[in-house]
């Protein structure tokens, strides 16, 4: 015969671990959102000033280049335009969570919005005259695949769970 013997205070140290962990998990939840969409943020912004993905993409056209020279603006400048993309950028709330990029329905200094202007330069299908420069998607790419990318801030949120468990 089998016999199972309950020990009261067990049960009580049970549940205060799962207690602290579920806490754990709930601040976690929008802390690593938080962390990743501000690295992300932060390394869209270093891509775009160093040009880390210009010198993939042809020029638009001869004409285009000699226009934005006129205006003092620094050819080829990928992303650049007026700065409006990059001022732009940042870390905001969603529905789920946190971003990092560009809210939808900000204005640009020559009308239209941000986004819409981001988004003609990273898909090729969305104006078909141009090609298209994506910096968002590979710096996405590129983000996955560092070590100091989902992989540091997966490591937090384990160490921070297992911290919670002890």
């Amino acid at each position: 015969m089998i016999q199972i013997v309950f020990d009261p205070t067990d049960m009580t140290r049970y549940l205060r671990a799962l207690y602290k962990l579920g806490v754990k998990v709930q601040i976690w939840q929008n802390t690593i959102c938080y962390r990743g969409a501000t690295d992300y943020f932060q390394l869209v912004h270093k891509n775009i000033m160093s040009e880390k993905y210009s010198g993939a993409y042809p020029a638009y056209s001869e004409k285009y280049g000699k226009w934005k020279q006129k205006k003092g603006y620094k050819y080829p400048g990928w992303w650049k335009l007026e700065q409006n993309l990059l001022n732009a950028l940042t870390v905001f709330k969603t529905e789920d969570g946190w971003m990092g990029g560009i809210p939808a329905g900000l204005g640009g200094s020559r009308g239209g919005t941000i986004a819409v202007y981001g988004s003609a330069g990273e898909f090729e299908s969305f104006r078909g005259d141009q090609p298209a420069r994506p910096v968002f998607e590979p710096t996405m790419q590129e983000y996955a695949k560092d070590e100091n990318g989902w992989k540091k801030r997966a490591k937090e949120a384990l160490d921070a769970m297992k911290e919670a468990w002890a």
